[in-house]
């Protein structure tokens, strides 16, 4: 009987170990395709007709009549390369938009308070006016800068979500912008995106 044990206890830490083993592969195939789902899920799918080509950024306007920016890399497109008028669809990834600034300036900085004055005031004028002619603004924006990289400041707002901002030379601004920084900043409805991959459809 003690040699019979003898020969089935290391089998039974065979099973045990093979066992171990599979359920390890299957909890990691899980968390592979949990990712994959993931990945798919931030994924978003814009369409629109090119109103502008800049370089490697092309500028569309959606059915909505939101003017969207989109910035290609030379393997967003397998085929030609479009060009304005045409129609395109990109995927990007979703909720990372980045907004044009009108005007931004820090916490506690007095002297840029005309400057979101002005802005307010040019909100006013441009809602009276048609949207195709002047870009209308869509909300003022609260943070703290947590990254720069060039002129585009990464913001997290007051709920906690991180938003990208384009500050270009006709943006007015006092001072120079740094991590931890306090912002608010009047932002206007364009958006720029990073394309995964585009096609143009008819």
């Amino acid at each position: 009987m003690k040699s019979v044990w003898k020969f089935a206890a290391p089998t039974f830490v065979l099973t045990l170990g093979f066992a171990a083993t599979l359920h390890a592969a299957s909890d990691q195939m899980q968390q592979t395709s949990d990712r994959t789902g993931q990945q798919q899920n931030q994924m978003a799918t814009v369409k629109g007709t090119v109103e502008k080509v800049e370089g490697d950024v092309f500028t569309i306007k959606n059915d909505k009549g939101e003017t969207i920016r989109l910035h290609l890399d030379e393997k967003a497109f397998q085929g030609k390369q479009p060009k304005e008028g045409d129609k395109i669809q990109a995927r990007i990834p979703n909720g990372e938009e980045t907004y044009d600034v009108v005007s931004v300036k820090k916490d506690g900085d007095s002297s840029a308070d005309s400057s979101l004055r002005g802005g307010e005031s040019m909100q006013a004028q441009s809602s009276s006016q048609s949207s195709s002619s002047q870009e209308k603004f869509t909300r003022t924006i609260q943070g703290e800068i947590s990254k720069v990289d060039g002129n585009v400041f990464y913001v997290q707002d007051t709920s906690g979500k991180e938003i990208r901002l384009r500050l270009d030379q006709s943006a007015e601004h006092s001072g120079e912008l740094k991590e931890g920084d306090k912002i608010e900043a009047l932002v206007t409805q364009k958006k720029e995106f990073h394309v995964i991959s585009a096609e143009p459809i008819q």
